[in-house]
C-alpha cells in the first residue's frame, strides 16, 4: 500500500509538495512525521512561472492534459486526490500535486496566484462551485474553466465565477445528433451486436 492514507482527507493541513529530487524521497505528512515516499509515487516539480492548473485527473481531466501536452507540457500541474490518478498524472510527465482543492490553504500551497488558466473537470457541481469562489478569492484575474455534469448547473457555475462552462448534457445532445446524421446517410443498417453466453 502507498504510505500516504491520510494525506487525502479534508483534515490534511498540507498536500505533498516538492521536494530536492523531483519530489521523491522523505518529507513530512500530515501526521508531522517523516514518511518515505515510494519511487512509483511520483510529485514532480512545478513550473517556476505562471503555470495552467488541471484540477482533477479522471477521464475528462486526462483528456484536457492529452490535448495540451504536445506545446505546454511544462507549464502544466494536475491537482488530484485519487493516489492512482495522480500516478497516471505523473507518467505524463507533468507536475503533480496531491490534495484538496476546496482547501484555501491547498490552492495557496501550491501558487494559485501564479496560475492562468484553471480547468476544473470535476463532475461534482458543488466542489466545483466552492473551487471556484476559492480561486476567484486567491487570484480574480486568472481565467476559469468548469465542467457541468447536468444542464442545471451551467448557469450556477457561470453566475459562481467560471468563464467558460462545458454542459456535459449539451455535449452528448451534439454527439448523438451528430452520430445518428452519420447513420440515417448510411444505405444499410447497423447490425446488432451478437452477446454469446
Amino acid at each position: 500500500r502507498v504510505g500516504f492514507p491520510r494525506l487525502l482527507g479534508h483534515r490534511c493541513p498540507r498536500p505533498f509538495s516538492a521536494g530536492r529530487r523531483g519530489g521523491l524521497g522523505r518529507r513530512r505528512g500530515c501526521n508531522g512525521r517523516r514518511t518515505q515516499t515510494r519511487e512509483n509515487v511520483a510529485v514532480r516539480l512545478g513550473p517556476t512561472g505562471r503555470f495552467n492548473l488541471i484540477i482533477g485527473f479522471g477521464p475528462a481531466g486526462q483528456r484536457v492534459a492529452e490535448s495540451l501536452i504536445g506545446e505546454h507540457r511544462s507549464r502544466i500541474t494536475v491537482l488530484a486526490t485519487n493516489p492512482r490518478n495522480s500516478r497516471l498524472a505523473g507518467s505524463y510527465g507533468l507536475a503533480v500535486q496531491i490534495g484538496d482543492a476546496t482547501r484555501t490553504d491547498v490552492l495557496e500551497h501550491m501558487g494559485l496566484d501564479r496560475v492562468k488558466v484553471v480547468v476544473i473537470t470535476l463532475p461534482d457541481a458543488t466542489a466545483c462551485r466552492q473551487i471556484i469562489h476559492l480561486c476567484r478569492q486567491i487570484n480574480p484575474n486568472l481565467t476559469l474553466m468548469a465542467r457541468a455534469r447536468y444542464h442545471v448547473f451551467r448557469w450556477e457555475l457561470m453566475l459562481a465565477g467560471a468563464q467558460i462552462v462545458v454542459d456535459e448534457e449539451d455535449q452528448v445532445g451534439v454527439t448523438l445528433a451528430h452520430e445518428v446524421t452519420q447513420l440515417l446517410r448510411q444505405r444499410s443498417p447497423l447490425k446488432p451486436l451478437r452477446v454469446d453466453a
